[in-house]
């Protein structure tokens, strides 16, 4: 079996009251041996590009999908975890925090997201709509949980007629 990686960056800010926001995105394209789906709520995710290393990875996805905001998000030092978001393919989670309510200004390239938003910790956990591999590191980022290991995420296989009419 060949095995995909990729990474996940969970982006938080504390707001002057001690609320803790998170960023989510809009999925805007399909990929359905992922379990993506146009429309889907996420945080930041892409896919390993082969012989890539995580951190590259990651900054490419910093580039890509939140263009602008390598010098204002400082990356903690240990992952939320690694998830197998679907048979075969494994997400290692960063997590990130961002001095202020940052907004890409441009839009991200390749067009595969949108709609970036900031959203409390507890609407994000409550969101009926995200993507595998999304739910379980909010989950564990909320709970303070680091360097955690899920072998399966909850996944719902979508209706394959529906997406493709």
């Amino acid at each position: 079996m060949n095995m995909t990686f990729g990474v996940g960056l969970v982006l938080s800010h504390q707001t002057q009251v001690g609320q803790t926001s998170v960023l989510l995105l809009t999925e805007l394209t399909n990929k359905l041996w992922l379990g993506k789906v146009a429309g889907m709520e996420s945080i930041p995710m892409e896919t390993c590009d082969m012989d890539e290393s995580y951190l590259t990875a990651l900054g490419r996805l910093m580039d890509e999908e939140l263009p602008g905001s390598r010098e204002i998000i400082r990356l903690d030092d240990e992952i939320v975890g690694d998830y197998q978001i679907v048979s075969g393919t494994w997400l290692r989670v960063y997590a990130g925090v961002c001095a202020h309510l940052f907004v890409p200004q441009s839009e991200p390239v390749p067009n595969d997201v949108g709609s970036h938003r900031w959203v409390s910790t507890s609407d994000a956990l409550q969101h009926s709509n995200l993507r595998p591999g999304a739910k379980e590191p909010l989950h564990d980022f909320v709970h303070g949980r680091k360097r955690v290991r899920h072998e399966a995420c909850c996944y719902c296989p979508p209706d394959v007629s529906e997406v493709l009419s």
